[in-house]
């Protein structure tokens, strides 16, 4: 910690799954809700595909569910639309900026935003249509998304925050374990 009263200090947490155990192993150590769920969601028909995402159709159809789950809450999304379109320019043509998208008869009902760098996976953020909510698109995102990265031979899925409980309760299911990490930020004064 800094005596310097322009730098706050946070500590926070995440979880990262170690993929290195390979498919079977991390499906046997998911909690078995969240591995009933998967199972549910295909199914009930839901699939899910992987891209390398541009500017197209699916930042409007990603945002709006974003503006949904956020006006549900009474607040306005957390994260501004132009991040995403930032996101895009800066690293959609290379490769490491994935999207996973769960559709129900050729609906996106859910989807998802990941970062690749060298051997770990990163989560950005992950919406969904509550009206599908049934169909549980944001387990079958977060399996297809494991199953993607342990065949490109990536080592950790480091989900990025497990500060919020509900949150935390949802990606723990997955097998993880709880990493803690530290923030700094120094005011310009």
């Amino acid at each position: 910690r800094s005596n310097d009263p322009r730098i706050r200090y946070e500590s926070l947490k995440t979880i990262c799954v170690d993929l290195t155990q390979g498919e079977m192993k991390l499906l046997r150590g998911m909690d078995a809700d969240c591995r009933n769920q998967v199972r549910q969601s295909e199914q009930r028909g839901a699939e899910c595909r992987v891209s390398n995402p541009d500017r197209g159709d699916w930042l409007s159809s990603y945002y709006e569910m974003t503006t949904e789950l956020y006006r549900r809450q009474g607040r306005p999304p957390a994260i501004p639309r132009a991040f995403f379109e930032n996101l895009v320019d800066e690293f959609g043509s290379t490769g490491k900026l994935k999207l996973f998208v769960a559709t129900y008869h050729q609906e996106m009902i859910a989807a998802g935003i990941y970062l690749v760098d060298n051997c770990r996976f990163y989560g950005l953020d992950l919406v969904s249509r509550q009206a599908h909510h049934r169909l549980r698109p944001n387990n079958l995102i977060e399996w297809t998304c494991m199953r993607w990265a342990i065949q490109q031979g990536l080592r950790t899925y480091d989900e990025l925050g497990a500060n919020i409980p509900g949150i935390a309760r949802f990606k723990k299911g997955f097998g993880g374990r709880f990493v803690p990490y530290v923030t700094f930020q120094r005011s310009k004064d």
